[in-house]
Protein backbone atom coordinates (compact mmCIF):
# COMPACT_ATOMS: atom_id res chain seq x y z
CA UNK A 1 0.00 0.00 0.00
CA UNK A 2 1.28 3.44 -0.93
CA UNK A 3 1.01 6.57 1.17
CA UNK A 4 1.59 10.20 0.51
CA UNK A 5 0.90 13.35 2.44
CA UNK A 6 0.57 16.56 0.50
CA UNK A 7 -0.35 20.16 1.04
CA UNK A 8 -1.67 22.60 -1.50
CA UNK A 9 -0.66 26.21 -1.04
CA UNK A 10 -1.07 29.09 -3.47
CA UNK A 11 -1.84 26.82 -6.45
CA UNK A 12 1.17 24.58 -5.79
CA UNK A 13 1.16 21.06 -4.41
CA UNK A 14 3.93 19.99 -2.03
CA UNK A 15 4.68 16.40 -1.13
CA UNK A 16 5.44 16.16 2.58
CA UNK A 17 5.69 12.38 2.80
CA UNK A 18 5.84 9.53 0.31
CA UNK A 19 6.21 5.89 1.28
CA UNK A 20 4.97 2.40 0.68
CA UNK A 21 4.76 -0.81 2.66
CA UNK A 22 6.26 -3.98 1.25
CA UNK A 23 5.00 -6.98 3.16
CA UNK A 24 6.23 -10.55 3.05
CA UNK A 25 3.75 -12.56 0.99
CA UNK A 26 4.73 -15.68 2.93
CA UNK A 27 3.24 -14.21 6.12
CA UNK A 28 -0.45 -14.55 6.96
CA UNK A 29 -2.75 -11.70 6.00
CA UNK A 30 -3.25 -10.66 9.64
CA UNK A 31 0.47 -10.04 10.05
CA UNK A 32 0.68 -8.11 6.78
CA UNK A 33 -2.40 -6.02 7.62
CA UNK A 34 -0.87 -5.15 10.99
CA UNK A 35 2.28 -3.87 9.26
CA UNK A 36 0.17 -1.66 7.01
CA UNK A 37 -1.93 -0.41 9.92
CA UNK A 38 1.15 0.40 12.00
CA UNK A 39 2.76 2.29 9.13
CA UNK A 40 -0.42 4.28 8.54
CA UNK A 41 -0.57 5.14 12.25
CA UNK A 42 2.95 6.58 12.09
CA UNK A 43 1.92 8.78 9.17
CA UNK A 44 -1.30 9.94 10.84
CA UNK A 45 0.65 10.78 14.01
CA UNK A 46 3.16 12.89 12.10
CA UNK A 47 0.78 14.39 9.52
CA UNK A 48 -2.80 14.49 10.85
CA UNK A 49 -4.95 14.46 7.69
CA UNK A 50 -7.90 16.67 6.84
CA UNK A 51 -8.86 14.39 3.95
CA UNK A 52 -7.94 10.88 2.90
CA UNK A 53 -8.26 9.94 -0.75
CA UNK A 54 -8.18 6.40 -2.11
CA UNK A 55 -8.05 5.26 -5.68
CA UNK A 56 -10.95 2.90 -6.25
CA UNK A 57 -9.37 -0.53 -6.30
CA UNK A 58 -9.91 -3.04 -9.03
CA UNK A 59 -8.21 -6.03 -10.53
CA UNK A 60 -9.08 -8.49 -13.22
CA UNK A 61 -8.20 -11.20 -10.69
CA UNK A 62 -10.92 -11.94 -8.15
CA UNK A 63 -8.59 -12.87 -5.26
CA UNK A 64 -6.48 -9.72 -5.73
CA UNK A 65 -9.61 -7.56 -5.57
CA UNK A 66 -10.61 -9.24 -2.29
CA UNK A 67 -7.20 -8.59 -0.75
CA UNK A 68 -7.19 -4.96 -1.93
CA UNK A 69 -10.58 -4.39 -0.35
CA UNK A 70 -9.39 -5.93 2.91
CA UNK A 71 -6.39 -3.59 2.95
CA UNK A 72 -8.68 -0.63 2.34
CA UNK A 73 -10.85 -1.86 5.22
CA UNK A 74 -7.82 -1.99 7.51
CA UNK A 75 -6.86 1.55 6.49
CA UNK A 76 -10.38 2.90 6.99
CA UNK A 77 -10.56 1.26 10.42
CA UNK A 78 -7.22 2.82 11.43
CA UNK A 79 -8.39 6.22 10.19
CA UNK A 80 -11.67 5.86 12.10
CA UNK A 81 -9.70 5.08 15.28
CA UNK A 82 -7.94 8.41 14.71
CA UNK A 83 -11.22 10.27 14.16
CA UNK A 84 -10.54 10.79 10.46
CA UNK A 85 -13.82 10.38 8.64
CA UNK A 86 -13.45 12.52 5.52
CA UNK A 87 -12.58 9.76 3.06
CA UNK A 88 -12.96 10.11 -0.70
CA UNK A 89 -12.57 7.55 -3.50
CA UNK A 90 -11.57 8.50 -7.05
CA UNK A 91 -11.65 6.18 -10.05
CA UNK A 92 -8.46 5.45 -11.99
CA UNK A 93 -10.04 6.87 -15.16
CA UNK A 94 -10.77 10.16 -13.39
CA UNK A 95 -7.17 10.35 -12.16
CA UNK A 96 -5.71 9.63 -15.59
CA UNK A 97 -7.95 12.21 -17.27
CA UNK A 98 -7.14 14.89 -14.67
CA UNK A 99 -3.37 14.41 -14.96
CA UNK A 100 -2.90 13.59 -18.65
CA UNK A 101 -6.15 14.62 -20.30
CA UNK A 102 -6.66 11.00 -21.35
CA UNK A 103 -8.73 8.68 -19.16
CA UNK A 104 -7.03 5.67 -20.75
CA UNK A 105 -3.44 6.83 -20.25
CA UNK A 106 -0.82 4.30 -19.17
CA UNK A 107 0.93 4.50 -15.78
CA UNK A 108 4.18 5.77 -17.30
CA UNK A 109 2.35 8.66 -19.00
CA UNK A 110 0.69 9.61 -15.70
CA UNK A 111 4.07 9.56 -13.95
CA UNK A 112 5.63 11.73 -16.68
CA UNK A 113 2.80 14.26 -16.65
CA UNK A 114 2.95 14.53 -12.85
CA UNK A 115 6.23 16.41 -13.31
CA UNK A 116 4.24 19.38 -14.63
CA UNK A 117 2.56 19.67 -11.22
CA UNK A 118 5.03 18.43 -8.60
CA UNK A 119 8.42 18.54 -10.29
CA UNK A 120 10.80 15.71 -11.00
CA UNK A 121 10.37 13.15 -8.24
CA UNK A 122 11.96 9.73 -8.24
CA UNK A 123 9.25 7.25 -7.31
CA UNK A 124 10.27 3.89 -5.85
CA UNK A 125 7.23 2.17 -7.37
CA UNK A 126 4.56 2.91 -9.97
CA UNK A 127 2.09 2.83 -7.12
CA UNK A 128 3.84 5.75 -5.41
CA UNK A 129 3.32 7.91 -8.48
CA UNK A 130 -0.28 6.70 -8.57
CA UNK A 131 -0.75 7.85 -4.97
CA UNK A 132 0.57 11.31 -5.82
CA UNK A 133 -1.67 11.43 -8.90
CA UNK A 134 -4.72 10.57 -6.78
CA UNK A 135 -3.90 13.32 -4.27
CA UNK A 136 -3.29 15.80 -7.08
CA UNK A 137 -6.60 14.91 -8.75
CA UNK A 138 -8.43 15.56 -5.51
CA UNK A 139 -6.66 18.92 -5.09
CA UNK A 140 -7.60 19.84 -8.66
CA UNK A 141 -11.24 18.83 -8.06
CA UNK A 142 -11.33 21.00 -4.94
CA UNK A 143 -9.88 23.95 -6.84
CA UNK A 144 -6.83 24.14 -4.60
CA UNK A 145 -4.50 24.00 -7.58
Amino acid sequence: MEFDTVSAEETQMYIKHLSHVKTNNKKVHGHRFTQISDHLQEIVDEYPPNYVVFEKGFSKFHNVTHTLQRVVGVAIHKLYENEVDTIVEITPTTVKKAITGNGKAKKDQVARDLKNFVGDIEYKTDDESDAVAVALTFALQKGWI
